[in-house]
């Protein structure tokens, strides 16, 4: 008979699967804010911060790619 903590450890496990990426490190940061809130002493090193940060920098400038998509086609420079 399972224990509720495999059970439950089956069922994210099942939740997670189909994920698509993005969703994935999403749930992964989750995981590791609910393992500092819960007092773990692991600090992420380096390697980690910086997969984190290079995430950030990608969505950011697909972002500003979209922002500024036929920019100056919607926002003409007057003279």
């Amino acid at each position: 008979m399972a224990t509720i903590n495999q059970q439950l450890q089956c069922d994210i496990e099942r939740s997670i699967k189909d994920l698509p990426l993005q969703a994935l490190r999403e749930v992964k940061l989750f995981i590791d804010f609910l393992h500092l809130r819960e007092g773990a002493t692991r600090i992420p090193d380096a390697s980690d911060i910086d997969c984190a940060l290079r995430q950030l920098d990608s969505a950011e400038a697909r972002h500003l790619e979209q922002e500024f998509t036929a920019y100056q086609d919607q926002y003409p420079r007057e003279n």
